[in-house]
């Protein structure tokens, strides 16, 4: 059990940040350390007779999840890019950390009557990076990132494979057609009233889709979003299923080369977990080609 410093520190009230860091000592004594994430304190349970603790702790996309517009008057946001919108959601929820870019995205239209009263700011913030086709995340170690749509990059630096000189050590692969769609409409709605939707489909669609928006948008913008989930939902949607030896340095988003039999392309990696003290990782990869991000 802790003592009295550290139980007086472990007090989700006080909004604590967990460091976590996990790395390799190598047979020479060397050490390596990488930072795994930096979280936000949720809830501690003692527990007894084994003297020890479970504690739950989440990134800033959690806190920024928990907020509300919780006036009655409605907020105005100042913004014409997407950049722009998400500091202001990010500014709003109070959030502290910095977010890093590599484009301010395209303009946004904004809702003629402000956000509304009991509006969750998460969904508002994905709402309006989803728009501008731009992908908006916390990255666990203390800032956001906005960018666009990530592509598979040419060279990964990291691959995972199977054989002698592999780390892989057992892999599933699946395909699904479980969330297919011929047609797509994207509604967007805002204010009291104010309504446009968006459609794409083929020729004889049989199976339709709706993906809901919370934010204003022009025609030209809605029609052109559905014509891009179109292609996405229509597609064989694959992911892979890996438990492989510790990568410390792997993080969501970023591209690895997986090879396996009958399998040597680049994936995005969607989740990692880390499993102690065998240091193993479970990490799930994204076919990005065949992706649907609503």
């Amino acid at each position: 059990m802790p003592d009295k410093t550290t139980a007086g520190f472990l007090d989700p009230r006080l909004d604590p940040l967990i460091e976590i860091i996990g790395g390799y000592e190598m047979e020479a004594g060397d050490k390596q350390a990488y930072p795994l994430a930096r979280l936000h304190l949720r809830s501690v349970v003692w527990n007894a007779p084994a003297m020890n603790l479970d504690i739950t702790a989440a990134s800033s996309e959690t806190d920024l999840q928990d907020f509300v517009w919780y006036l009655q008057t409605p907020a105005p946001v100042p913004t014409g890019t997407v950049k722009d919108a998400l500091d202001w959601c990010l500014d709003t929820a109070g959030n502290k950390e910095p977010l890093e870019y590599t484009e301010t995205g395209p303009t946004v239209t904004l809702p003629d009557q402000g956000v509304q009263q009991g509006q969750n700011i998460w969904d508002l913030a994905r709402d309006f990076a989803a728009g501008g086709q731009m992908w908006f995340y916390h990255d666990g170690l203390g800032t956001w990132h906005m960018t666009p749509r990530p592509v598979p990059e040419s060279t990964p630096k990291t691959i995972l494979q199977t054989g002698r000189q592999g780390t892989v050590i057992s892999y599933q692969i699946g395909q699904s057609r479980e969330d297919y769609a011929d047609g797509v409409i994207v509604t967007h709605e805002w204010g009291s009233q104010q309504k446009i939707v968006g459609k794409a489909s083929v020729s004889s669609p049989k199976r339709w889709t709706v993906v809901p928006r919370r934010t204003a948008a022009t025609q030209d913008q809605a029609d052109k979003e559905a014509e891009t989930l179109l292609g996405r939902f229509q597609d064989l949607r694959r992911s892979f299923e890996i438990t492989a030896k510790s990568a410390y340095w792997l993080r969501p988003g970023v591209y690895v080369t997986l090879r396996v039999p009958g399998v040597n392309t680049a994936c995005r990696v969607s989740r990692v977990q880390y499993l102690f003290p065998s240091g193993r990782m479970q990490v799930r990869l994204i076919d990005p080609a065949r992706e649907v991000t609503s």
